[in-house]
């Protein structure tokens, strides 16, 4: 062959190699802005919530536990004497919308769509796990807190700013009223429930999972096939066993 044909073969394929290479970095560093993106919000969330109870709220951050087989990521818990609180901080760019019977919600940025997962129906599902590690007369809420972005076409009782999070909480109405006692010892079951031995990378894969069950029209939680259903706003899948739903 000649040498000349030897040069330019050579030449291709060192220019799809780089051209592989720099299209990697380009994704790998797109993921490390994100995660560092939402590491911020969720430090500046974690910060308001400590001032919560006129700054004597129990704040455990990033926590994982596992129900029924399943791994649960959890950003914030935050004990204050009017109840649990179950804290989910998203930290996206550009104009929100959703509400709470979506289950596929949108953002808008530099004129692209994205969708991603309820965060309402989400931290509905973590709620119940916290509720579920503790006594039935303490009350557990739930707030969705977006440290970044528009949320003005967001329609939800649930979700707020990281400017609103702390009055949303310390105004809160509860049933009952929990004495120092009591936030301390929540907190130890709490965390004697925590699973640190998950890893980032399984919970990621699970995520997905789930994701897929979802669009699949099967219920992530009880894998069992959705019902379609109709109401006033048009048709939607719910799962007959649990208050799954998907829009």
């Amino acid at each position: 062959m000649e040498d000349w044909i030897l040069i330019v073969i050579a030449i291709v394929v060192a220019a799809a190699v780089v051209a592989v290479f720099a299209a990697v970095a380009k994704t790998s560093r797109r993921k490390v802005r994100v995660r560092q993106a939402g590491e911020i919000g969720e430090a500046a969330v974690s910060s308001v919530l400590r001032q919560c109870d006129s700054g004597n709220a129990i704040v455990i951050d990033d926590y994982m536990t596992i129900e029924e087989g399943a791994s649960r990521q959890i950003d914030h818990i935050c004990i204050c004497s009017n109840g649990v609180f179950v804290i989910e901080t998203k930290n996206y760019s550009g104009t929100v919308y959703g509400n709470d019977n979506m289950t596929l919600w949108q953002y808008y940025l530099n004129g692209k769509e994205f969708e991603f997962y309820s965060p309402v129906k989400q931290n509905i599902t973590h709620m119940y796990c916290i509720k579920n590690l503790l006594p039935k007369n303490v009350p557990v809420f739930h707030y969705e807190v977006f440290a970044g972005g528009d949320i003005s076409h967001v329609t939800s009782q649930s979700v707020t700013d990281i400017f609103g999070i702390k009055q949303a909480i310390d105004e809160h109405k509860s049933s009952r009223t929990l004495s120092e006692e009591e936030k301390f010892n929540l907190s130890q079951l709490i965390a004697a429930a925590r699973a640190d031995e998950i890893s980032d990378e399984y919970h990621a894969a699970e995520v997905k999972f789930k994701q897929a069950l979802v669009k699949d029209n099967i219920c992530p939680h009880c894998k069992v096939r959705l019902e379609k259903r109709l109401d006033a706003k048009g048709e939607y899948y719910a799962c007959p066993k649990c208050s799954f739903t998907k829009r």
